[in-house]
């Protein structure tokens, strides 16, 4: 399938019988996400192809304790396109993003990311390489490398 949509809904959980943690989360938000993605392929004769995808979550349903001032809701936003270049063996992604959280209490001001990255997918193996960047609107800079190994 050249594209797919998602759809996922958690209603929030209270949590009980941890007093040790009961002042930092007596509550776990509950959670709706919607995503797509849509692949577009380059040609007939070539292998590479991009993908095109975002994806909305609202988290409801969350409450302040003695400790952190939640808001009730927050909403995140990201979009984002990854460019698979074929390389002898291998596909190479090339990634860029863009992501937004929102606000989502005292002290959980709304912070802005682009992202972009790079990795290694070599054919006929279960493991990939992921290196990625991210420069939020704080001015902070993030940064991952991931060995990802798909079970199958």
């Amino acid at each position: 399938a050249d594209f797919s949509y998602g759809i996922s809904v958690r209603s929030p959980i209270q949590l009980t019988g941890g007093d040790e943690v009961a002042d930092y989360y007596g509550r776990i938000p509950g959670k709706a996400s919607f995503g797509v993605a849509k692949r577009l392929n380059k040609g007939a004769k070539s292998s590479d192809f991009m993908v095109l995808g975002g994806q909305l979550d609202w988290f409801f349903g969350g409450e302040s304790n003695k400790i952190v001032s939640r808001d009730a809701s927050q909403l995140v936003v990201g979009v984002g396109a990854e460019y698979n270049y074929r390389f002898r063996d291998a596909y190479i992604p090339l990634r860029v993003g863009f992501r937004n959280v929102g606000k989502g209490g005292s002290g959980f001001q709304s912070v802005s990311a682009l992202t972009f990255g790079l990795g290694y997918n070599p054919d006929q193996q279960n493991f990939g390489l992921d290196f990625d960047f991210g420069s939020n609107s704080r001015g902070g800079t993030d940064m991952s490398l991931s060995l990802v190994y798909r079970f199958k």
